[in-house]
């Protein structure tokens, strides 16, 4: 079956994910490890590193 599903609000998200510099700072954290995965360890250090900086 194809129905919508029935969500309690709609998605948002903080502007601050969409402006350039924060873009940049992930793009070039995600671009550091080797091609293909990272670490789960990779990509928590990753997120706490680019949450720090949208603090």
């Amino acid at each position: 079956l194809d129905d919508p599903s029935k969500r309690e609000s709609d998605l948002s998200l903080d502007s601050r994910f969409l402006e350039r510099s924060h873009a940049a700072d992930i793009v070039l954290a995600s671009a550091k490890g080797a091609p293909g995965t990272i670490s789960r360890q990779q990509m928590i250090a990753d997120l706490k590193t680019v949450s720090k900086a949208l603090d």
